[in-house]
């Protein structure tokens, strides 16, 4: 009897009757919150995805692809590493594409797992062309 009004009190709780207290505190302390994504950009076509993801796959490693019938998620995540250790940034985007024609590919973004690190953006630096080189063109014409 007593076991069972223990077992009861421990249920209403929220904890289980064989130190599941200790488990769930270090469960607590070691999850991570899940990604919730917004969409940033969507595109038409392919082509023009590909134009705009060129610029930017350098940054991003894959993390994890899942298929469905009817689209491919690709999730991709920050490839800053430091000292060896790769994935020290938690930031992460999602890539929707559908596999029916007609359908906008989507690019979202994490809004509640932001970089951990100084995002920085590639630097363009404008510089003097070069000097031209000409050649002199020389037609030799020999007639008898």
């Amino acid at each position: 009897m007593l076991r069972r009004h223990r077992r009861e009190r421990e249920r209403r709780a929220g904890r289980g009757t064989r130190g599941g207290t200790r488990a769930a505190e270090r469960a607590q302390l070691n999850m991570r919150e899940r990604a919730r994504y917004v969409t940033v950009r969507t595109f038409d076509n392919v082509e023009a995805f590909d134009r705009w993801w060129d610029n930017r796959k350098h940054r991003w490693k894959i993390n994890k692809r899942q298929r469905a019938p009817d689209k491919v998620d690709e999730y991709w995540r920050c490839s800053y590493a430091e000292e060896g250790r790769y994935f020290v940034c938690g930031c992460c985007i999602r890539i929707r594409k559908p596999t029916g024609a007609g359908q906008p590919i989507e690019a979202a973004r994490s809004i509640n797992v932001p970089h951990r690190h100084a995002v920085t953006g590639d630097m363009f630096l404008s510089m003097d062309p070069f000097p031209m080189e000409t050649a002199i063109v020389v037609r030799i014409n020999i007639d008898g």
